[in-house]
């Protein structure tokens, strides 16, 4: 557990543009797919990331809660019934087999993120609002 929270925060740190010595290039795509659950698009951006010698290590997408999947968008809700979800961020490392979702949450006083993985969820960050 904790090699795949290790990789999925150095993808999004090299997403997120922050250097390392692994010095990854990244591009990001912007893409639209309809969601199989309603009959709107689900835009969201996709950012693949790769080792030095230009192996993809593994891909972020960004998305809205309208992308979420019903799984992870229920437990969301059971866990956190006075909170909305405001985005998401899914670490997908093929290598690993496994897929990490980062789920930003808020309500009028308090944000703050899920990391969910192996359908398990743990609050990383906390905010109050000011």
């Amino acid at each position: 557990m904790k090699r795949i929270f290790l990789a999925a925060t150095i993808a999004i740190m090299l997403v997120a543009g922050l250097s390392t010595k692994t010095q990854a290039q990244t591009t990001s795509a912007n893409i639209e797919v309809l969601n199989a659950d309603v009959t709107t698009p689900v835009k969201f951006s996709e950012t693949p990331f790769y080792n030095k010698a230009g192996e993809l290590l593994g891909t972020v997408k960004r998305y809205g809660a309208s992308g979420l999947s019903k799984e992870i968008s229920m437990m969301i809700t059971n866990q956190f019934p006075d909170y909305t979800v405001i985005g998401v961020e899914e670490v997908t490392i093929p290598s690993e087999k496994t897929r990490v979702y980062y789920v930003h949450i808020g309500n009028d006083k308090k944000l703050q993120t899920v990391r969910i993985a192996n359908g398990e969820s743990e609050v990383t960050d906390k905010y109050r609002r000011g």
